[in-house]
This record gives C-alpha cells, structure tokens and sequence, in this order.
C-alpha cells in the first residue's frame, strides 16, 4: 500500500508539473513581444546612398575628381590673306612677349617670301631718281614693283626668312637710304608661324591683338615646319 500511494502521488505531480508548463508557454506565447525580421522600405535616393556607403568606416566610394587639366595654347598658327603690315606686327608682338627669334618660324607659302623695299613712290621723276640712287649705292637688282597694292615701291632684294631680310635693311640703312622696310612680299597668301613650344595665355592673346581681325586657324606641327 506504502509503495503504491507513493507511485501515485508521484504521478499526479508529474501532471501538474506538466500543465503547469504547458500554461506557463502559452502565457509566455501569447504575452511576449515577437521579434519578426522587417526589412525597412528604402527610396531610390536611399538605395544609392547605401550603394557607395562602406559598412566599416561610412566614407564614400563615389571617385573624386583630380585636378583639371590647364588647356595648351596652340603653337602653329595659319593666316591666309594676310598682309605684310599684320605680319610684322605679329613678330613684333612675340618679341615684345619674349618669344625670341630662334624659338619663331615663319613658313609662308613661297621660298623668297620675304624682301627689302622703299615705299611706293607716286612721282614717275621721283621713281627714276630712286632707282638711280639705289643703283649708284651698289643695289644692282633694285627694281620697281608694276602691279598690286605696293605698286611703285621699289625691291631692294628678296630673301627665304626674315631674318636676312632684316639684316639686309640694315645694311641698306648704312648705305645711306632712309625709310627702309623689310617683310612679306605682297604676292605670298598663306603664312604658318609654328613656335618651339605652346605660349602663355597673355603670349596668345598677344598674337590675337597684333592679327587686328585677321584670325588665324590652328594647324599641326610637323617634322617639314620646325
């Protein structure tokens, strides 16, 4: 009898052991709060940001621009229809900036482009008396221009760069003659001036100024124009 209501007793509290655990989970179920993963909505613009956001230190993937590039001026210059007048103001103007002769090149469109000359003379008396003088100062090839705007100016010689061609004035200044000029031969129609390297900003805008509306286009340096 003993044993009997022992094994009983024991039953009846694993029961209630039991039911009461059973209640104590469907409190716990019902009271709980629930801890469901939500994924958030997220717009475009959060989306993106999150897309260049690194998770460790929150700095931005976007590429960052460098620095901008400076743009190079042109070195190679055509002029077409330009006149001597312009040219030379151009020359002056790049000796004036402080570009020197050996770092310019003119390239006109003819060999003997350039020359030494007297002004044009009006009286028909006055040209026959210049022409004799040139020829007693010893400038043999002296000869009056016939046609174009420089008609009746008289060639004291012609010359492949102007470099000659200004050494040449001045030595016809030695020889007595008095308003001497030198530059580009009226006929030439085309002209590239191609400097050793790119000019400054202020150097190009120089250029601009001594062409005085005569605009030039931008050309390529080649091996046959340095």
């Amino acid at each position: 009898m003993g044993g009997t209501g022992l094994g009983l007793r024991g039953l009846t509290g694993l029961l209630l052991a039991l039911n009461l655990g059973l209640f104590a989970a469907g409190l716990l179920a019902r009271y709980w709060p629930r801890h469901d993963l939500q994924i958030p909505a997220m717009n475009g613009d959060q989306i993106q940001l999150a897309a260049v956001m690194t998770p460790a230190t929150g700095k931005s993937k976007l590429p960052v621009a460098g620095p901008v590039a400076a743009v190079e001026e042109p070195r190679c210059l055509d002029w077409s229809h330009i006149d001597s007048d312009r040219v030379m103001s151009i020359d002056t103007a790049l000796r004036e900036a402080g570009i020197r002769g050996e770092d310019r090149g003119w390239h006109p469109d003819e060999k003997l482009a350039w020359w030494v000359y007297l002004p044009p003379i009006k009286d028909a008396a006055e040209m026959r008396a210049a022409l004799d003088d040139a020829r007693q100062r010893g400038v043999q090839d002296a000869e009056p221009v016939r046609v174009g705007v420089m008609t009746n100016a008289i060639s004291l010689g012609v010359f492949p760069d102007p470099d000659r061609a200004s050494r040449h004035a001045e030595t016809m200044l030695g020889k007595g003659f008095k308003d001497v000029r030198y530059g580009l031969r009226p006929s030439v129609d085309t002209v590239r001036l191609v400097l050793a390297r790119a000019p400054s900003a202020a150097q190009s805008e120089a250029i601009r100024q001594a062409s005085r509306g005569i605009m030039p286009t931008v050309c390529t340096v080649t091996g046959a124009s340095e």
